[in-house]
This record gives structure tokens, C-alpha cells and sequence, in this order.
């Protein structure tokens, strides 16, 4: 059986554990690994305020806490999405809005944004799906009009550029938030992980306070204060040191875990990418996943069990967060065609590091047999 995913597994990992464990340094958050990885991110991807969390949603939910979403104020995000992206919001009493995809393209369709936005309007969040990027030229010009903060989702992104972007800078550098996962189904990984950059400067005082459970401890340990107190709302959002110690050695081979992605990925859609009737995705990204769009869930369904009996595991993705039970509980049921599209009929193929060349024409030759059976 060839796996949908296989977790990749950096050089230095047992080493970097191993030195952790031999020193004396503190084993909970904020230690030498933090810091490690907390330069290296800003370094290699020009992130300028950063904290690390213990996964993507403590992310999100920390940028929520962040804008003081308060009930009535609404939230614009994405249908076809994870959970993650509209409890961090709905948590603090936020108003959901959903908007729909883009006809081509799982995104959130930034076109109709502007027919969602009211006074009440506190935020907009988008998802990078598969680390290709949305407009942000266009959504922040949105933002500077309306006066709405800007959250990136970048859950799938990390090493990503904006396609869009001449400059050719990495996601999560245009936004106010932006918020990534290092959960094992990310490109790089340290089981479960999380990282917000703050790119507005309003944020990052309290975001230090909020991550410290509340309390100044930052300016205590930096001995600005005698001693630190509770000051604010807050949680504990630090992961410890053995996650940071995977995440060193993973970040130390972001390059070659992207090439060897983006090296699938090309392959893959030089096969595939003139099935129109299949909707392939648009571009690489960083290569997070690649995926075809068939014409309904029997149709998608029926194809990944004539691929397993072949030996290749296949995966859908989200089911739109607009159809859900817990929507249709809150009053919220939008006619969002596309999202049901992708959610109906997306289907994602083995894409991960460890692949060969051999297992990928094997998954392309087995795909288009089982494609034929069923159109036959």
C-alpha cells in the first residue's frame, strides 16, 4: 500500500532531543529551542514577531483574543476550511460569515468580500489552501478601505510565496496575523505545533503578556520589572522543548523538503494537468498536496476505492463548514455552490518527501486506468 502521507523525518532530530535531555536548561517553553527556532524563522522567512504555539488553532485563537472579538462582532472567513479557523472566533462570541470559494480554486473568493462587509465587520480570515495564496494585494487594499484586521490562516504554507507578489515574499508577511501548523500532516513538522507572526505593531506587547498566561513575565525575565503579576486575560499557548528540538531540525531542511514536494507536484501535473473535466489545482505552492476535483462525492468515492484496491491510499479534504451540523445550530446556511464543489468532489493523492518517481508514474498509470473504468 502506498500511504496518503508519511511524516518526513529530519537528520538531527535524536540528536537535538539527545542534547536537550544532557543539558540543564529548562525543558518547558521559551528555552534554548524555542529560541533557536524563533531566530531561524525569522531569518529564513523574514518574519519579524513571532511566537510559537502549541499548534495552529492555539494560533488562531490567540489572534482572536488579540483582536478582543466581542459577541456581534462578525468574522468573514472561508467555507471550505478546518474547524480550527472558525472556533478560534467563534470562541469569543464572534458572528460567523461564511463566503464561498472560488469557482477554480478551494480560496475564498476575495471578489465577494465586499458584498459581506458591514459595520460589525471585525475581521477577515483567509486559508491558503495547499500553500497557494490568495489575492492579499487586493484583500488588504479591502482592509485599508473598510478598517477590518486581516488574519492569515497559513496553516499549509510554511516556505510558501505569494504568487501573485513581485517582490516574492513568503506567506505570512502581509497580513496583520498570519497563523501556521507544524502538525504532522504539515510539510515540516514536530508532531503538533503552531506559530502567529504579528506584523502589526499594536499586537505585540499584549501577544507577549496573552502567551504568558496573562502575566508580565516577559518583562521580568528581560528585568524591566522587580516581579511579574497578572495583567491581562491569557493561556498557555508555549510548546516545550522536545517539540522545538524536532522543529530545529525540521526547519534546518525546509529547502530540500520543498524542492523534493514541489518536484512531486510537477510531475504529477504534467500528467494530469489537462484533465479539465477534473479541475486540477493551479500551481505548486510549496507542495503541500495535489489533488483532482471530481463531478460529485459518488463519483470521487468511487474512484478512491478502485485506487485502494490498487494499493494507493487517496484522502478528501474539508467538508464545508457551512453545511455542518454545528452551522445549521447557530442560523447559519448560505448557498455556497463552489464550497460544496470542492467539498463534494476534491481528492487528494500521495504527496510527501519519502516518495520515488517510480511510485508517483505508478499512482498516475493506476489513476488514469480507474479514471477510464469509470467514465466507461
Amino acid at each position: 500500500m502506498i500511504p496518503f502521507h508519511v511524516p518526513y523525518r529530519a537528520a538531527r532530530e535524536l540528536e537535538y532531543i539527545q542534547e536537550l535531555i544532557a543539558s540543564s536548561s529548562q525543558k518547558s517553553g521559551n528555552g534554548i529551542f524555542y529560541s533557536r527556532c524563533q531566530q531561524f524563522v525569522q531569518t529564513a522567512f523574514q518574519f519579524e514577531n513571532t511566537i510559537f504555539t502549541n499548534s495552529c488553532t492555539d494560533a488562531l485563537e490567540l489572534a482572536a483574543l488579540l483582536l478582543d472579538i466581542k459577541p456581534g462582532d462578525e468574522v468573514i472567513l472561508p467555507s471550505y476550511t478546518f474547524v480550527s479557523t472558525a472556533n478560534a472566533f467563534l470562541l469569543r462570541g464572534a458572528k460567523l460569515i461564511f463566503c464561498d470559494s472560488q469557482v477554480n480554486n478551494p480560496n475564498i473568493d476575495i471578489s465577494l468580500i465586499p458584498s459581506l462587509i458591514s459595520e460589525k465587520t471585525k475581521a477577515v480570515v483567509v486559508v491558503h489552501y495547499g500553500g497557494r495564496s490568495c489575492d492579499m494585494e487586493l484583500l488588504m487594499e479591502l482592509s485599508n478601505q473598510n478598517g477590518f484586521i486581516v488574519v492569515e490562516d497559513a496553516a499549509q504554507c510554511i516556505g510558501a510565496k505569494y504568487s501573485n507578489d513581485l517582490t516574492s515574499t513568503f506567506i505570512g508577511t502581509r497580513a496583520h496575523l498570519s497563523a501556521f501548523s507544524f502538525h504532522d500532516t504539515k510539510n515540516l513538522h514536530c508532531g503538533e505545533g503552531g506559530l502567529l507572526i504579528i506584523n502589526d505593531e499594536q499586537f505585540v506587547n499584549r501577544a507577549e503578556i496573552i502567551k504568558d498566561k496573562g502575566t508580565n513575565r516577559g518583562q521580568f525575565n528581560r528585568g524591566e520589572i522587580d516581579k511579574y503579576t497578572w495583567v491581562d486575560i491569557g493561556s498557555s499557548y508555549l510548546p516545550g522543548e522536545y517539540n522545538m528540538a524536532v522543529l530545529l531540525a525540521q526547519l534546518q531542511e525546509w529547502e530540500i523538503i520543498t524542492s523534493a514536494r514541489q518536484e512531486f507536484w510537477n510531475l504529477y501535473n504534467g500528467i494530469f494537468g489537462s484533465l479539465n473535466d477534473y479541475l486540477p489545482p493551479q500551481s505548486a505552492g510549496n507542495g503541500h498536496n495535489y489533488y483532482l476535483t471530481f463531478k460529485s462525492a459518488n463519483q470521487r468515492d468511487d474512484f478512491a476505492n478502485r485506487m485502494k484496491q490498487k494499493g494507493i491510499q487517496t484522502a478528501f479534504h474539508y467538508q464545508p463548514l457551512h453545511a455542518s451540523i454545528m452551522a445549521k445550530s447557530l442560523g447559519i446556511q448560505p448557498q455556497l455552490l463552489n464550497a460544496d464543489k470542492f467539498g463534494n468532489g476534491l481528492l487528494r493523492f500521495p504527496l510527501y518527501p519519502h516518495l520515488s518517481e517510480n511510485e508517483v508514474h505508478y499512482i498516475a498509470e493506476s489513476a488514469f486506468d480507474c479514471l477510464h473504468r469509470l467514465n466507461s
